[in-house]
């Protein structure tokens, strides 16, 4: 059986595992080689413990949800975006940089050619994102394109 020191650091690798952070951030807090950190994680022991926690997350989630739900009904669009923005990047929908800039440089330049299914695809994306804006943040209009830190990044331009 492991001393009371290793597990007392195991159970905080699986705290901190439970809190979402990665493998080598918990390397780097508490000393070791992330290899040794997915060792303990992989234990029975400690994967035990850690699908216990996530059953009580999952539980807990629509708690979550209902004060995330608040914070994107703000008064203040700050607090509202800044919801919005984490809203986007828990459910996927806020892509990453690179396809970021790809769906930019689709809406400004007018000689790339995409076939219909990505253009929908794409339409379908930006059209739910618009749809979960709260009414204290304004959605895009027809000849802006805004990021989601609500910067104007692009106007439509004649041809």
């Amino acid at each position: 059986m492991a001393n009371k020191t290793n597990v007392k650091r195991n159970l905080t690798i699986v705290e901190l595992a439970l809190a979402g952070q990665t493998v080598r951030e918990i390397a780097d807090q508490v000393g070791l080689t992330y290899p040794r950190i997915s060792q303990i994680l992989n234990d029975k022991e400690y994967k035990d413990l850690l699908e216990q926690g996530h059953k009580r997350q999952i539980l807990s989630l629509h708690h979550a949800i209902d004060k995330h739900d608040t914070l994107i009904d703000s008064e203040d669009e700050k607090v509202a975006l800044g919801a919005v923005q984490l809203r986007y990047k828990t459910i996927g929908i806020l892509p990453s940089h690179t396809q970021a800039t790809y769906i930019q440089t689709l809406n400004i330049q007018s000689n790339i050619v995409i076939d219909a299914a990505t253009s929908k695809a794409i339409d379908d994306m930006l059209e739910y994102k618009r749809s979960l804006l709260p009414s204290t943040v304004s959605p895009p209009t027809d000849t802006n394109v805004i990021d989601v830190d609500g910067v104007v990044v692009s106007e439509d331009r004649e041809d």
